[in-house]
């Protein structure tokens, strides 16, 4: 069986790094070596997410134990073998290997049949070797029958509180691809703002301290090279970190709609340990400058009751949502798949036209981020039934892997992030959270385009029925939607102003958006005209939008609509 290269982990080392992200399931070091070593492996606990596995069912009788997971990915059909080798003689090492193709981790502690292999013998005979390496030991079992393109993951368990480490090797009869070269994404690194900075994503991680300016040229058409000032390596904490991507900060602007060529000429050292020394280049054309990612935080589509309305069947969102909205703890996370609940999440409302199969894709603006997701059914049923009932989960996903790029969504892909599509049926309206785990700086692309369903894409061009309008004496009032807005599309003469019992009308001379910071581009929801004569106090007043505006989808609206209010 040959094992494919994933973006593996390399732990340089342990000592007091308690309730390490690979003690968790969904963070599992991916295989990319036959052989690893840990001579200091100061893990204890079982990580940030405990009891994942059912003492109760699995061979593990007393469950994780000073824990680390590792995970591989089959890629021909065989035999998967591994021993674990103890640097101390006397420790006891358990483990246990669980088939997730068609699963996530979270599926473990409910599914006793994901457990493919285990082993949990007090013996320590041959020097404490074990593992699924067809031995004749006590603490040994039978090689793993594997098939092609398949996910297994490895929990090695520690009851003897070991420190001083192993070694497990992979062997037998199968082979570990590995060696990949390094290389670039194959998508063109867009330029940000200013137009002199460039992403780089590469095609698997390095260690942070190998990635250095040196390592890469930049050249315009002419083949000049355009010099690299300095590097930025957001994901790398501490050198010993790795990363996939960085920004390179170049001595000139690059110019939109010019191509230009990004080389590797450098040699880095990728996580499983050997120095890549080739070359590889990448020839892209420089985009429109980007607009610079802005963090969202307590706003209304962070909420299920007020979930953003899907208006295309590809949105962007280009900002970074952070915590959970107003309404907290709107999922039970001893039910939900999402363990942890909602973490820096925006909520999505999809009224379905027509019978079919909703697909849709979270395409993450940082290929680095890991995003997981939930769909539910909510026809007939309000938002706060989702805490109460567990059966308006329709879809989920909830795993650590982020390869290739962070995609995920129910479409049916090969990875384990990916969820089958979802049949739907007209009438029905679903409620989509999608939730930023690795907390990172990005935005993401929803796509739905393949979807073979009908979706009713909406535009709410309303007044907020939560907002009433805000006047600024003398000349100043605020009025609120209930959907993004394209600022570009609204002018002072989309509305109009009464006083209700007179009817006399204000004169309207401006509109401006109140930050035009919203998700898509260059969206609002409330807006401030600028009115004459001053509002007299204590009278009411009648704001009407009658002209044409646009939502962040290009929607235009459809209906007038206008909002009561008493000056104060």
């Amino acid at each position: 069986m040959k094992l494919r290269i994933l973006f593996a982990a390399l732990l340089s080392a342990f000592i007091g790094k308690a309730q390490a992200p690979e003690q968790d399931c969904f963070k599992a070091i991916d295989v990319c070596e036959s052989t690893y070593s840990y001579s200091t492996w100061g893990i204890t606990g079982s990580g940030n997410i405990p009891n994942e596995i059912d003492s109760n069912t699995s061979c593990l009788s007393s469950g994780e134990l000073n824990t680390v997971w590792f995970r591989v990915y089959t890629t021909q059909a065989g035999i998967l073998k591994f021993t674990i080798k103890p640097y101390d003689t006397t420790a006891n090492y358990d483990w246990a290997v669980f088939n997730l193709t068609q699963a996530n981790c979270i599926d473990i502690y409910n599914n006793p049949t994901l457990e493919v292999s285990c082993n949990s013998s007090t013996s320590i005979t041959n020097s404490g070797y074990t593992g699924p390496n067809g031995g004749s030991e006590l603490q040994d079992e039978q090689g793993i029958s594997v098939g092609d393109e398949e996910w297994y993951y490895i929990a090695i368990s520690s009851p003897s509180t070991a420190t001083t480490g192993f070694i497990i090797d992979f062997n037998g009869s199968t082979s570990l691809g590995g060696n990949n070269p390094l290389g670039f994404v194959n998508q063109s690194p867009p330029n940000l703002v200013p137009a002199n900075q460039v992403y780089v994503y590469l095609n698997q991680p390095v260690f942070c301290n190998s990635m250095t300016v040196s390592d890469f040229r930049v050249y315009d058409s002419n083949n000049e090279e355009i010099l690299i000032t300095s590097i930025v390596k957001p994901f790398c904490s501490n050198p010993s970190n790795f990363a996939s991507s960085c920004i390179l900060f170049l001595s000139a602007d690059l110019i939109e709609g010019m191509q230009y060529k990004l080389a590797k000429v450098g040699n880095m050292q990728i996580r499983c340990t050997y120095i890549d020394t080739g070359y590889a280049d990448l020839v892209f054309v420089a985009p429109q400058a980007a607009a610079p990612i802005i963090s969202y935080e307590n706003r209304p589509e962070q909420d299920c009751i007020t979930a953003m309305p899907i208006c295309s069947a590809n949105m962007s969102i280009s900002g970074s949502y952070k915590g959970q909205g107003l309404v907290i703890n709107e999922l039970n996370n001893n039910q939900a798949c999402l363990g942890l609940g909602e973490l820096n999440s925006v909520w999505f409302r999809i009224p379905i036209a027509s019978d079919g199969n909703l697909n849709f894709t979270i395409r993450p603006t940082d290929y680095d981020a890991d995003f997981d997701w939930v769909v539910y059914n909510l026809t007939n049923v309000a938002c706060s039934d989702i805490y109460t009932n567990p059966t308006l989960e329709a879809a989920c996903s909830f795993s650590g892997t982020t390869y290739p790029l962070g995609i995920t969504g129910a479409n049916g892909g090969p990875n384990p992030q990916d969820e089958p599509v979802i049949p739907v049926w007209a009438g029905e309206e679903y409620y989509l959270l999608v939730s930023n785990f690795s907390d990172t700086f990005s935005g993401f692309q929803l796509d739905m385009l393949q979807s073979t369903c009908g979706i009713a894409y909406e535009f709410d061009e309303t007044f907020s029925e939560s907002f009433t309008p805000q006047y600024f004496p003398p000349y100043n009032l605020q009025v609120l939607f209930n959907n993004y807005i394209l600022c570009s599309s609204v002018q002072a003469s989309d509305f109009a102003l009464y006083n209700t019992q007179t009817g006399f009308q204000y004169a309207i001379s401006n509109v401006e958006p109140y930050l035009c910071d919203g998700p898509g581009d260059s969206t609002a929801t409330k807006f401030q005209l600028t009115i004459f004569p001053q509002l007299a106090p204590n009278n009411s007043y009648t704001v009407v939008r009658a002209g044409q505006i646009n939502n962040m989808c290009g929607l235009q609206s459809a209906n007038a609509d206008s909002t009561v209010f008493t000056a104060v």
